[in-house]
């Protein structure tokens, strides 16, 4: 499966309870199609979720948290809605592929990893459209 846009679009928030993580994709994809955000409080986790503006952080190994977090999410569809906004936002402004991959690239070309320099608009021609950049799409609660 490839396209997950159905499966976001038909979720209230998008849920990450891991106990370790590297930096997690689900959650940007979550972000970019305007979902509220809920995952344990850990590296990684907590660098895609701003606590109380894009959505909720809970400590790690903790479900009556967890289980509470969910809870108000569901009971509050304002709060959902302003915490997705937000969320999308920010995944717009930070996170965008063209932003993460210039950075990356100037990384690379700073510190010698590539000789030639290489173009944004090349590398993005090469590769498929990203789940991160989602058009917001809205369902009934």
């Amino acid at each position: 499966m490839t396209d997950l846009r159905p499966f976001y679009a038909a979720s209230d928030v998008v849920t990450l309870p891991s106990e370790h993580e590297g930096f997690p994709y689900s959650m940007l994809e979550g972000a970019a199609a305007s979902r509220p955000l809920i995952g344990t409080d850990i590296p990684g986790i907590r660098c895609a979720i701003v606590h109380e503006q894009t959505g909720l952080l809970v400590p790690n190994k903790d479900p009556v948290a967890l289980a509470a977090a969910i809870q108000r999410l569901a009971s509050d569809p304002a709060l959902r809605e302003r915490f997705g906004r937000n969320a999308r936002a920010r995944v717009e402004q930070y996170f965008d592929r063209k932003i993460v991959l210039e950075a990356l690239l100037r990384f690379y070309q700073d510190n010698g990893m590539i000789e030639n320099p290489v173009s944004v608009e090349n590398v993005l021609s090469t590769i498929g459209e990203p789940l991160a950049v989602l058009p917001p799409q809205r369902h009934d609660v």
